[in-house]
């Protein structure tokens, strides 16, 4: 491995992607959920991220399945529908606001950061929704 990959792997963008993939390969519980709920949050641990997406067990909180525009959900591939699920890394604040409310907690983070274009933003720098 070069100098470069391993630079790749300690990015928390990479470690978030990682994560995930993982856990979708080892399960259906993303396709399962996301079919049941629309949208799943989850926590991954283990990820060189600033302190504002930190959560307190010192992970950070996601959530997957929020819609882009223009953008395929799915692709055919040799017969098998392959998904394409977005990941949206969430601020601390968020994740636990998101968190107390279950259902209507995620619902109305999606709603916010899609009324402020937020959803599917890859910007540690961005503004925190009001919740």
């Amino acid at each position: 491995m070069n100098k470069s990959d391993t630079e790749l792997g300690d990015t928390w963008l990479f470690q978030i992607l990682f994560q995930a993939a993982g856990n979708a390969v080892k399960s259906r519980a993303y396709y399962d959920a996301i079919n049941q709920y629309k949208y799943v949050s989850s926590e991954f641990g283990n990820i060189n991220i600033n302190d504002n997406y930190k959560t307190i067990n010192d992970g950070v909180g996601v959530l997957l399945g929020i819609e882009r525009k223009n953008s395929p959900s799915s692709l055919n591939f040799d017969n098998q529908k392959i998904f394409m699920i977005s990941i949206t890394a969430l601020m601390n604040i968020e994740f636990e606001m998101m968190m107390e409310n279950g259902k209507e907690g995620r619902e109305n983070v999606v709603r916010k950061l899609k009324e402020k274009n937020l959803n599917n933003v890859i910007d540690l720098h961005r503004e925190k929704i009001e919740i």
